[in-house]
């Protein structure tokens, strides 16, 4: 199984730290983001993609072409527009299922394991107050609607922008952005 990055934002939020290099590299306890999440998903997949665009040197130079014996390939979002966007531009990298995540989040790998299970997957996370996140609603144990940062939000259950899917969502992705 593979694992998709996403690394191209700006992080336009995380001014001025963010104006000398992208916000997976920033540190935490003496680790970029982007090590701690490498770290967590070592033994549940073999290979990642990371997905960049702002700063793309600087993140291909701090991993190089692997991981801690996990391949690394690099897709370059040449304009940020948006995750299904930048999904596509691995496209041809991916086949079969595969985990998303987010390059500036930390997840645990218990987390991504037990969505690694599933041929399709999102990760929630109950918070007090959801209308700054996408807020997922669920029904019986499944998804059914997504609803980024409602006004009057329906579940107390935020996204957490990791994601387990196959290649059968490129053609919904495509006809999305049409």
């Amino acid at each position: 199984m593979k694992a998709v990055i996403m690394c191209a934002g700006r992080s336009t939020r995380m001014h001025p730290i963010t104006l000398t290099r992208p916000k997976p590299l920033l540190q935490v306890a003496n680790k970029t983001l982007l090590q701690h999440n490498l770290e967590q998903l070592k033994g549940v997949v073999q290979e990642v993609v990371v997905i960049t665009g702002y700063m793309e040197g600087k993140i291909r130079e701090s991993l190089g072409p692997s991981f801690d014996g996990m391949k690394i390939s690099y897709v370059e979002q040449k304009e940020q527009l948006g995750t299904g966007h930048a999904l596509l531009q691995a496209e041809k990298l991916l086949k079969g299922s595969f985990v998303v995540m987010m390059g500036d989040d930390l997840y645990s790998r218990e987390d991504i394991a037990r969505c690694a299970r599933h041929e399709y997957c999102i990760l929630g996370k109950e918070v007090p107050d959801p209308k700054s996140f996408g807020v997922i609603t669920v029904e019986g144990g499944v998804m059914k609607g997504l609803v980024e940062k409602p006004k009057d939000p329906k579940s107390n259950i935020a996204n957490t922008g990791l994601y387990v899917m196959t290649d059968k969502i490129f053609p919904t992705i495509r006809s999305l952005k049409k």
